[in-house]
């Protein structure tokens, strides 16, 4: 165990102990974390956690051990530490498969692998005068794949509108492309960036004081929208607004208060249903382009299509995986069931270790809940594809949440008179239908394409078997049943 005690130079200025490791100082005493001399917001429980890891810098340190110091006395379940080492990760940087400070030692504990150095600082430092705290920086990315016209595209779209919102389903990857623009547009931005990750919080009152936390102002204020406008005035700045589905009503207030500032600044939100502003640009996000199955025979070939291109690299990252032409046929059939959807795609890929391809052919039927590998740093409500769809699920309102259960009845694409007619059944009537029909596809759980005078609308294979498993917990979608048949 490091250990420093306090100590006094030779000038008579009062030391005390402290940890050095990368860019990091940690000083117990005060509770303080810095990166490169400036303050880093941590939370209590997660500068506890960090504490005891840094203190037992190389040895494994058990999840009760690590619980008892955090919440001593409290019996949790262990799934309240697996989400405070995430965020603990996040705010280290700590993000990449391969972690550069923390590592999960499985079903035990985690280890501190970084050197540590135990070193004394001076007492009088105050690292509360230095500069203000750096806005919350989009973490690292490894390779994107398949979204090069997109981040291009976005990134264009940036230098001419003052606001872009990316929409699309759970697990399309609009998270990663919006940091992959955030990289690309950098260099146009003299006061960096900021991500302002939504999904921290639950209430739509505390969207301001996220906003506020994330971009590192100080003090208290009863109108955190006005100070955050007020310090974007004279900054020119690129903020991220992740995930903003769930605080819609908080988020569209903000994005038009921006909007009618004189800021420089430029704003990228990131949504399963769009803001809604007057000046909002809203770019739609697809699943990545997937073979047929049948069209693809060799490996070369099928690695034209971007979807199969994320299956291999992620494969490859994580198990070592080469992809050989006998593969072909079994990989492709997993894409284009899982419909290009990129999410879904990784949480596949993740399993090869376990599956050969063909086995993960027959082990997906009917089964969609993979962890992702490395999934200590993955958002709990990433966890599995499943989650991402039940996180959109519970934003339905009861008559549209009924509405997308019953859909699934549909194995292919159907009209708005098809759904009216099946959801008679459930006491559904056609206003509601044409109602919710609306809302599911503003919502990216539905997507919908013109055929000719009229639209089709689909579901995704993923989100059906998660809306039929819906279906079959509400007792009025029985009758619907016999109305389909």
């Amino acid at each position: 165990m490091l250990a420093v005690t306090e100590t006094r130079q030779r000038s008579g200025r009062p030391q005390e102990s402290a940890f050095s490791f990368g860019p990091f100082r940690l000083i117990p005493r005060r509770q303080l974390l810095l990166l490169d001399g400036r303050p880093v917001k941590l939370g209590g429980r997660a500068f506890e956690l960090l504490h005891l890891l840094v203190q037992r810098s190389g040895d494994l340190v058990s999840k009760n051990e690590l619980m008892a110091a955090a919440w001593p006395g409290t019996f949790l379940h262990d799934s309240n530490l697996k989400v405070n080492m995430w965020s603990l990760r996040r705010s280290l940087g700590d993000t990449q498969i391969e972690p550069v400070y923390i590592a999960t030692v499985a079903r035990r504990g985690y280890r501190f692998i970084a050197d540590v150095q135990a070193i004394a600082t001076d007492i009088t430092d105050d690292p509360a005068r230095a500069d203000p705290v750096v806005p919350s920086r989009p973490p690292s990315l490894r390779g994107i794949v398949g979204r090069e016209s997109d981040m291009a595209e976005i990134a264009e779209l940036l230098a001419r509108k003052r606001h872009v919102t990316l929409v699309g389903p759970g697990g399309v990857g609009k998270t990663t492309l919006a940091v992959a623009v955030a990289q690309v547009f950098a260099p146009q931005c003299r006061d960096g960036t900021c991500l302002v990750d939504l999904t921290t919080i639950s209430d739509p009152m505390l969207f301001g004081p996220a906003l506020v936390t994330a971009l590192g102002i100080r003090g208290n204020s009863d109108n955190s929208l006005a100070v955050v406008l007020e310090y974007l005035r004279s900054r020119q700045m690129l903020i991220i607004l992740d995930n903003c589905e769930h605080v819609l009503p908080a988020a569209t207030i903000f994005a038009g208060s921006f909007a009618d500032d004189t800021s420089p600044s430029v704003l990228l939100a990131t949504s399963r249903e769009a803001l809604g502003t007057a000046t909002e640009h809203v770019v739609r996000l697809g699943s990545l382009a997937a073979p047929r199955v049948g069209e693809t025979t060799t490996a070369v070939q099928a690695l034209k299509f971007p979807a199969v291109q994320l299956f291999v690299c992620r494969a490859a990252e994580w198990s070592d995986y080469q992809f050989k032409d006998e593969d072909c046929p079994a990989i492709v059939s997993i894409c284009h069931a899982l419909d290009g959807l990129p999410l879904a795609i990784e949480l596949a890929a993740a399993q090869i270790g376990t599956f050969a391809p063909l086995e993960l052919v027959a082990a997906m039927d009917g089964n969609l809940g993979f962890r992702a590998a490395g999934a200590e740093v993955t958002p709990p409500r990433h966890e599995t594809l499943m989650a991402t769809i039940d996180w959109s699920f519970r934003l339905l309102s009861h008559k549209d949440a009924r509405l997308f259960a019953l859909l699934s009845v549909f194995n292919d694409a159907f009209e708005s008179e098809d759904a009216a007619f099946v959801a008679e059944g459930a006491g559904l009537n056609p206003v509601d239908v044409a109602t919710g029909l609306g809302s599911l596809v503003a919502k990216s759980l539905l997507s919908a394409e013109s055929d000719g005078p009229s639209l089709r609308y689909r579901l995704l294979d993923s989100t059906r078997r998660y809306a039929a498993e819906r279906r079959e917990r509400d007792r009025a979608c029985h009758q619907a049943l016999r109305h389909h048949a």
